[in-house]
């Protein structure tokens, strides 16, 4: 048996002078220290023992990307750094071709896991089913309208979320499709309006890939009266969850605040968005479509050709928490919800993972009051220390 002690987040709270139980890759107990706690114990005085990070949206970190096998490998290594103990490899901007060898390298990952990494909880795809006019850091020319014969193909188990376009000729079927395979279908890139949205979420479409970026602007009706948009659509419609970009750049943590408000802390989810090149110096790297782009710290990963044109973050979810916590005004339990929990329930995995509570899978990170990632714990197992 493993004991952590330390101050124990947990859904409900913090808890200082706690501990955590680990047996079998479970945590099989939570709760107050005893002196006689059996097996070995590490005691991180007043560390946060949160559960460990879920990233549905990251793609790349490191000198690696999804573009391959031996690179979603390689972001599994490097995710558990930064206290991330589960995320999904993301693609955008690719070919019917990339696209299969994606869902193909992330299955062959799930089946044969790197021995120190985090794990792969399965695929997702941004695009290649969304709107050229919200295309944000998209190549155009690989964006498509739905159709079945080439969706179809991509229906596989591990496909967990596919972001689209709903306002698109064929999209419904699309949600409905996704629904069946039990992959999630979320909106993003999309100008869809009211009707749509309405349209789309009948059909099963339930989440929403990074609120407020590559969302449209409101516009006029007529002089004086706006009509709302599609950020203000998702924030006011029930059933759904959206993730959104803690990097303070992204997002304004006003913005961050009126999202939790207005959805409710259950339904926001903290994403990274991250690229290649995240945790490195600053410098310029390739994306996985070919493009330049440059990183420097405090920045995102703006196009060399383009820098007003933003393809991604430079963000690791130890951060995000830390921006949650220290810029939005978030207590440590709801900041970790936010990272762990909701994401894990997104995907319907948060009786598995995602919280700090006795029978789940034992996926901690520890941190230090600096935020500092002191050591993380993927299936029981003490794969970082920091």
């Amino acid at each position: 048996m493993l004991v952590l002690r330390g101050t124990v987040v947990t859904p409900d709270g913090v808890h200082p002078g706690w501990e955590v139980r680990i047996e079998g890759g479970r945590i099989s107990g939570v709760g107050s220290a005893s002196d006689r706690a059996p097996g070995r114990v590490v005691d991180f005085g007043d560390a946060w023992v949160l559960p460990g990070f879920v990233d549905l949206h990251i793609h790349g970190i490191g000198p690696h990307n999804p573009k391959s096998k031996e690179g979603i490998a390689g972001m599994a290594e490097w995710e558990v750094k930064f206290g991330t103990t589960g995320f999904l490899p993301s693609l955008s901007s690719a070919t019917k071709e990339e696209y299969l060898r994606f869902l193909e390298d992330v299955r062959s990952v799930q089946e044969d896991p790197p021995e120190k990494g985090a794990r792969v909880l399965g695929a997702h795809m941004e695009g290649p089913f969304v709107n050229p006019k919200m295309k944000g850091g998209m190549d155009e020319r690989f964006l498509r309208l739905p159709d079945p014969e080439e969706y179809e193909d991509y229906l596989v188990p591990h496909l967990k979320l596919m972001t689209l376009a709903p306002e698109l000729p064929g999209a419904l079927e699309l949600v409905g499709a996704l629904v069946e395979n039990g992959t999630v279908a979320s909106v993003g890139h999309s100008d869809a309006g009211v009707e749509d949205m309405e349209r789309a979420v009948r059909a099963g479409l339930s989440h929403v890939c990074h609120l407020f970026n590559a969302f449209p602007e409101r516009r006029e009706r007529e002089k004086g009266v706006k009509q709302p948009s599609l950020a203000e659509i998702c924030l006011v419609t029930d059933g759904l969850t959206a993730e959104l970009n803690g990097d303070g750049v992204h997002v304004h943590p006003l913005m961050i605040r009126l999202a939790v408000k207005a959805m409710g802390v259950e339904n926001t989810v903290l994403m990274t968005d991250s690229m290649e090149g995240t945790g490195l110096p600053d410098g310029v790297y390739r994306m996985t479509d070919g493009r330049l782009y440059r990183v420097r710290k405090g920045d995102v990963a703006r196009l060399v050709d383009s820098p007003e044109v933003i393809v991604g973050s430079i963000l690791t979810m130890e951060r995000g928490l830390r921006n949650l916590v220290e810029l939005c005004g978030f207590p440590i339990h709801i900041a970790s919800r936010m990272a762990s929990l909701n994401p894990a329930r997104v995907l319907g995995m948060d009786g598995e993972i995602g919280s700090i509570e006795p029978g789940k899978l034992a996926d901690i990170a520890v941190l230090d009051r600096d935020y500092r990632v002191l050591m993380t714990i993927v299936n029981g197992k003490v794969i970082y220390r920091g």
